[in-house]
């Protein structure tokens, strides 16, 4: 029979096992969730690059953004999509937040793109985008 230490040694080890188990068990599923979500928001990018129309209203272009949106599967939130003019030669800042609710609470993913205006087009060229995370 083995001494009580080593017994409790070997009990305690198994939990450690089992709790770094759980532990990645949890971030591959928060992963597959959120997969899909940036590839979506990837197809998103792309639709901006090619057809925003530089000559509407903003209130236009973030209708149609969230429609684009809402087309793709993104969740996004209408009051958080956010468009700001940085200069008089089109570039713009897009900032927005997709939704996407998780077992025991909701994420918000923070995009953000920077637009310009195409040489001798009137269609927009989406740059770089960025990803923010908060927990609502």
């Amino acid at each position: 029979m083995s001494p009580p230490s080593e017994d409790s040694s070997r009990r305690l080890s198994a939990w450690r096992i089992l709790a770094g188990v759980i532990v990645l068990a949890g971030l591959v599923l928060a992963g597959i969730v959120l997969f899909p979500v940036y590839f979506q928001n990837m197809e998103l990018q792309k639709y901006l690059h090619r057809q925003v129309p530089l000559n509407q209203s903003d209130d236009a272009t973030k209708r149609e953004i969230l429609d684009e949106g809402h087309s793709l599967g993104l969740d996004m939130v209408p009051d958080q999509i956010e468009l700001r003019h940085v200069s008089a030669d089109g570039q713009m800042k897009l900032r927005y937040a997709v939704r996407v609710s998780l077992p025991l609470y909701t994420v918000h993913l923070h995009f953000s793109s920077n637009m310009t205006a195409q040489p001798g087009s009137d269609r927009r060229q989406s740059h770089r985008t960025k990803t923010e995370f908060s927990t609502q």
